[in-house]
């Protein structure tokens, strides 16, 4: 069964030196990004993740909590749609 994820996060280019643009384009990279695009408002960007499995997923929070110029992430997992009666 395949998994979603909305994952909002914050850069931190400053201290890093690296740009958003080239930090954005390492978080679409990476296996299971579907979407990533920057946002307004207290988040930076935003991704959506499809996985068949919860490591998958741990596989990428881990990825980009340990990316240069990604400051915090939040997860949300996204539920299935109830099937109408």
């Amino acid at each position: 069964m395949v998994r979603k994820a909305l994952i909002l996060g914050e850069l931190d280019t400053s201290a890093t030196g690296t740009k958003p643009r080239e930090t954005l384009t390492r978080i679409a990279s990476l296996p299971g990004v579907k979407d990533a695009e920057y946002i307004t408002g207290p988040h930076d960007f935003y991704l959506i993740a499809e996985v068949d499995n919860q490591e998958e997923l741990s596989k990428i929070v881990t990825s980009l909590r340990e990316m240069d110029g990604v400051r915090e992430t939040m997860t949300c997992l996204v539920f299935p749609k109830k099937a109408k009666k």
